[in-house]
């Protein structure tokens, strides 16, 4: 009897899994140069680590966020001297009116201090809202790159989940355990993905004050942890929405130039 070959349909799943990628799918794309303006006058550049995996924009804005927290750190006493310089100022120019004459001699050369202090808010006045504009950008940046890592972590979930049925349905104990092990592991790298979100989260509370400055408020939701595929891409969509909403603040302030 001749052999009739009979076409069964495979879940979409599977047939995107078996599926060869193409080359644009694989091909590494090249970091783009990135530029924070700093609040105070120059910028910071993304650091290529020579000792890890192939730079990426990912890479880049996740090197320059984390020279920020010890930055902005040591700004504290210097921002609160800086919202100073300015009342300080107009009260010592309205004492010689009020005060004995011993007093006038020094005033002036205290105006003369403050002034360059003073003079210091012109150019703050628009830094520090450049700095913070920059900041959003590349933190909304990293986290559709977490977004994607997570996303892809999640189309493999799925296929795991796929994989581990057809092992228990077909009693390959062998088969499951090696599934379960790639399941766990899966897990633990999307455990640390959404981890990042603690970094971000410290980032943006050490640069409270100068987001305040910049007239700009924010906070983080929670994202929760990642147990399947579907918590998982979860994850990845409110980070992607997130980032979103970031970008679009961040936004607000492109007018303002570059460094």
């Amino acid at each position: 009897m001749p052999n009739i070959p009979i076409d069964i349909p495979l879940p979409d799943a599977l047939t995107k899994r078996l599926t060869p990628p193409s080359c644009d799918d694989i091909k590494l794309p090249t970091p783009e140069k990135l530029n924070l303006c700093l609040p105070f006058g120059g910028s910071f550049q993304g650091i290529v680590d020579v000792t890890k995996a192939i730079p990426d924009d990912c890479s880049l804005t996740f090197s320059i966020l984390l020279q920020l927290p010890p930055l902005m750190a040591s700004l504290g006493c210097f921002i609160k001297l800086l919202k100073l310089a300015q009342p300080l100022m107009d009260f010592v120019k309205a004492v010689p009116s009020v005060q004995p004459q011993k007093i006038l001699g020094a005033v002036p050369a205290l105006v003369d201090a403050l002034t360059e202090i003073v003079g210091c808010l012109t150019s703050i006045q628009t830094g520090v809202p450049k700095f913070v504009r920059d900041m959003l950008h590349m933190i909304a940046k990293l986290l559709k790159c977490i977004a994607g890592q997570l996303k892809s972590l999640a189309e493999l979930m799925s296929g795991l989940e796929i994989s581990i049925q057809a092992a228990q349905a077909s009693g390959n104990k062998a088969l499951m355990d090696q599934l379960k092990c790639a399941q766990d592991n899966a897990k633990a790298q999307a455990d640390a993905a959404t981890g990042s979100m603690d970094m971000i989260a410290a980032v943006l509370a050490v640069a409270e004050p100068l987001l305040q400055l910049a007239g700009v408020s924010l906070s983080l939701p929670t994202i929760g942890s990642a147990q399947d595929a579907a918590s998982i891409e979860e994850a990845a969509n409110t980070m992607l929405s997130i980032g979103a909403s970031i970008d679009q603040i961040a936004s607000s302030l492109d007018a303002l130039g570059s460094c």
